[in-house]
């Protein structure tokens, strides 16, 4: 663990937020589970959340590829990384899926039995979906028994979930980035996902390190050994092709599609290792989808 890194963290985050980064930091090696208090956050609680997210991505896909919307209707989901929250499946559920594996090595079990969460985070993203969805028929008792029913949360790395089927559908939200062994992971997600798969991972590609002048700050002025050296583990600086290439090689017909680019106002002088293996589309790609091309 860089004690200096945590320390210049001082002078641009707050206590909590250190907190939880120092948590997640010692988590690699002793599990740990999501706090009351982040599970309780404005942010986690917002109901909305998780369908804006989806919403937008497949807004964007649509605009560039054409994509036809998930149908999660009879189908089954594996979401990696869903967060304190269980992710997309309530959404899932929701429209009609089979059956959800969340995987998520920080789960804390309270989410799924407090009836405050029930009454209050749950009921909410019931009665948001029937404002945008429809299904009259489908009571907030219905969805709540269909969530303990069809969703199995599994508090372990992906690599050791041992799923009863394979997947139609697969999820992430900001979680391959911080993925180790990610050629293992996404070798492991095709020897599960079915004929047709369809799939969405948002890859946050931003240095992770508390630099808040720019997104991409500390990352290009020093190779990849020098960084891990500065900053610790926390991402895996695979940069966008490289990702792309992982689920092309393993049979995923996957597109990459950029969302937001970093090129403005980025401070550093990069290092000739990256100049030497990646363009400037690639470098300064904050944020993509990898997806399957329809």
């Amino acid at each position: 663990m860089n004690i200096r890194h945590y320390t210049n963290l001082c002078y641009t985050q707050s206590p909590q937020a250190i907190f939880n980064k120092l948590k997640r930091r010692v988590a690699r090696d002793r599990v740990l589970q999501y706090s009351k208090q982040e599970i309780y956050s404005p942010k986690n609680q917002r109901s909305q959340r998780l369908f804006d997210f989806l919403n937008r991505y497949e807004t964007v896909l649509q605009r560039v590829h054409r994509w036809n919307k998930l149908d999660f209707r009879n189908k089954n989901v594996l979401e990696i990384g869903c967060g304190p929250m269980l992710g997309w499946a309530p959404l899932a559920i929701f429209r009609g899926a089979r059956h959800v594996d969340c995987v998520e090595i920080m789960y804390n079990p309270i989410v799924m039995e407090s009836e405050e969460i029930a009454k209050g985070y749950f009921l909410n993203i019931w009665r948001d979906l029937s404002v945008v969805y429809g299904n009259e028929a489908y009571s907030f008792e219905q969805f709540l028994g269909d969530l303990h029913e069809k969703v199995t949360i599994h508090p372990c790395y992906l690599l050791d979930v041992k799923l009863n089927d394979k997947w139609d559908i697969s999820l992430s939200n900001s979680c391959f980035e911080h993925v180790t062994s990610l050629e293992d992971n996404v070798q492991y997600l095709k020897e599960t996902s079915k004929d047709g798969c369809r799939y969405i991972h948002l890859v946050d590609f931003g240095n992770h390190n508390g630099q808040k002048k720019h997104p991409l700050e500390s990352m290009y002025d020093r190779t990849p050994d020098e960084y891990v050296k500065a900053f610790g583990r926390a991402i895996n600086l695979h940069r966008p092709p490289d990702i792309l290439r992982m689920f092309r090689e393993d049979g995923f017909n996957a597109v990459l599609t950029p969302l937001y680019d970093a090129r403005d106002s980025f401070p550093d002088q990069i290092n000739n290792w990256w100049i030497e293996r990646y363009d400037e589309e690639d470098l300064f790609t904050r944020v993509g989808l990898i997806s399957s091309a329809n």
